[in-house]
């Protein structure tokens, strides 16, 4: 699931909640951290997810993550060559048939991706990626929000061909004026 705030005040917020799970074989027997320890086994968990890395613009700031029972076991990120790298390790190696949990989200300036019609300038477009940037999982049940700023009308929502239907497109929320 993935919210966008539009705000009056030249920011845009991203929140993204993520229900991961590895489809893979499950393991037999009980999971133990002694067996899957590299140097002890080095074939052990080939099927596991132990981290995931993700690239963001550099312009981004305020980057956030969680999961439910507290923050994720460790994590970098880096300014890098115009773009952010976040890698982080998941709480556990999620092995196959297990699953996993967490939000995460982060703040951009609308300088970026809210243009000005040259001809209307009480027009604007709005150009975000609706996707979240984990190119290597298959991603099912994907809904996005996006809140435009109190006082939005004559919205126009413009997807690329075979995205959705316009029948699973609602508008009712917006940002307040002091949002």
């Amino acid at each position: 699931k993935r919210d966008i705030f539009v705000s009056h005040w030249g920011e845009i917020s991203v929140d993204e909640y993520f229900n991961f799970f590895n489809l893979a074989a499950g393991i037999d027997g009980q999971f133990s951290r002694i067996d899957y320890m590299p140097h002890i086994n080095p074939n052990q968990g080939q099927n596991a997810v132990a981290d995931l890395s993700i690239e963001f613009p550099d312009y981004i700031h305020g980057l956030y993550y969680y999961d439910y029972i507290g923050n994720i076991s460790s994590s970098s990120a880096r300014r890098n060559n115009g773009k952010v790298e976040m890698v982080y390790q998941l709480r556990f190696p999620v092995f196959g048939q297990w699953k996993i949990d967490w939000n995460m989200g982060y703040m951009m300036p609308t300088q970026h991706h809210l243009y000005k019609d040259i001809k209307n300038d009480l027009e604007h477009t709005l150009e975000v990626d609706l996707m979240h940037g984990y190119d290597s999982s298959l991603t099912e049940d994907f809904h996005v929000r996006v809140i435009l700023p109190e006082g939005s009308s004559n919205i126009r929502v413009i997807l690329p061909s075979g995205c959705v239907s316009e029948d699973m497109i609602s508008m009712d929320k917006y940002f307040g004026t002091l949002d």
